[in-house]
C-alpha cells in the first residue's frame, strides 16, 4: 500500500502569484520616490533662485541709498537698464542666469523701480522666477 506523504510548502502557482503582487507594489513604490525626488529638484531649484533675486534686490537696494547719499553723480554712476547675468556667469550658479529690468526716474525723480528674473534649465525646458520691487531713492538720502 501506499502511504500518501504529507508535503509542507507552496505550489509553483502561490508563488508566482506572491512574486506578481510584491513586483505591482515595488513598481508603484518607485515611481512614488522618483516622483519625490522630481518635485524636491524642483523646490531646490526655486528656493535657489529666490535667493539669487532677493540677493541681487538686496544690491540695487544698498545701490539705491548709495545714489541717495550722493544726488550730484546719481545719473553719471547708475548701471545700465537691461543688464543680464548669462548662464555660468555667476560663481557657484553656473545652471542659473539672471536679468535685470530696472526703471530710473520712475515713479518719482529720485528714484529707481526694478524688476529681477532668474532663469534655469530642466530637462530642455527653461524655468524662471521673477522678483518686482521698488527702490525709493529721495534727495536727504533716505531709502524706503
Amino acid at each position: 500500500m501506499w502511504r500518501q506523504r504529507k508535503q509542507a510548502g507552496f505550489t509553483l502557482v502561490e508563488v508566482m502569484i506572491t512574486v506578481a503582487i510584491l513586483s505591482i507594489g515595488i513598481l508603484g513604490a518607485s515611481g512614488m520616490v522618483a516622483s519625490t525626488i522630481r518635485g524636491n529638484k524642483m523646490a531646490r531649484n526655486i528656493t535657489v533662485a529666490n535667493q539669487l533675486a532677493e540677493m541681487e534686490m538686496q544690491r540695487w537696494m544698498e545701490l539705491g541709498h548709495i545714489f541717495s547719499q550722493r544726488n550730484a553723480l546719481y545719473n553719471a554712476y547708475l548701471p545700465p537698464a537691461g543688464m543680464s547675468y548669462p548662464y555660468g556667469s555667476m560663481p557657484g550658479y553656473p545652471a542659473y542666469r539672471l536679468t535685470v529690468s530696472p526703471v530710473y526716474g520712475s515713479p518719482v525723480g529720485y528714484s529707481i523701480t526694478v524688476t529681477v528674473q532668474v532663469f534655469w534649465m530642466d530637462k530642455g525646458k527653461e524655468h524662471s522666477v521673477r522678483m518686482g520691487g521698488h527702490t525709493y531713492v529721495t534727495a536727504d538720502g533716505v531709502s524706503n
